[in-house]
């Protein structure tokens, strides 16, 4: 489960920023700094210094490797690497023709104490995590056009595919099941979700794997897994959007 959601996350999406004469990237290994074994699921993120707005992103992969491309050169920039039990690590980043790919090698996390308030104040909202075995996907990471729905922001996370017909593909695989707060939507089919909902309304988006009850057998056989997509309202935003597609619903 952990391993496909990861190696969805490493093709990074294509991003403006090809357009730009020198691209750069910048790779290293996330490391625990006491143990000196490789972090996983580790989120590793590219932000403006200017506005903090996001430029690329990537989970580290089971090696605890990152490669990031498409960085724009002589723009400044920061990267921030987060971990559920570490303190976040920044590193400032200023590429130009001589130097186009920072290799950082290996970077150490530091493990937090348990009443350990953070020490680095990080402006930026990292845009992707792993949460146990779901990938968790904050709107608030995307600065996109006041109208922009969920499919617009789908459309930049990496190793997923928004197709003309609404299916929902990661990696190749197919999203067989989309959820508003854990519920199927009204209308059954995904796009009804994600070009309805806006973005602003989003608390969160989950990504995780769930059990083909229709293959289930009587035997202790393994099951085969759906993958599934649930949009998680704000919790002022409910009762809102839910009865707006409701009733778009009944005037069909």
């Amino acid at each position: 489960m952990r391993t496909f959601l990861l190696l969805c996350l490493i093709a990074l999406a294509p991003s403006a920023l090809m357009a730009q004469k020198n691209i750069g990237g910048v790779k290293g290994i996330i490391y625990d700094s006491i143990n000196d074994y490789a972090l996983q699921s580790a989120s590793v993120s590219v932000f403006k210094q200017s506005d903090s707005s996001i430029v690329e992103f990537q989970l580290s992969n089971e090696s605890g490797e990152f490669d990031i491309k498409n960085l724009p050169s002589k723009v400044p920039l920061y990267m921030v690497v987060s971990h559920t039990g570490y303190r976040p690590l920044v590193k400032n980043i200023l590429l130009d023709s001589l130097n186009l790919v920072t290799d950082f090698k290996k970077l150490f996390m530091y493990q937090k104490t348990d009443n350990e308030m953070d020490e680095v104040v990080v402006k930026a909202v990292q845009p992707i995590r792993m949460n146990g075995d779901t990938l968790e996907i904050n709107p608030d990471a995307f600065k996109l056009d006041s109208n922009a729905v969920v499919e617009d922001m789908l459309m930049r996370v990496p190793g997923l595919t928004v197709w003309g017909d609404g299916t929902i593909t990661m990696n190749g695989r197919k999203l067989e099941k989309v959820y508003v707060d854990g519920k199927p939507f009204f209308g059954g089919a995904a796009q009804t979700a994600t070009q309805n909902l806006p973005k602003n309304a989003i608390d969160k988006i989950q990504l995780y794997q769930e059990k083909d009850l229709s293959k289930v057998q009587q035997s202790e056989e393994k099951t085969d897994s759906l993958y599934a997509m649930n949009i998680k309202l704000k919790a002022d935003k409910k009762k809102r959007y839910v009865w707006q597609n409701r009733c778009r619903l009944w005037n069909r």
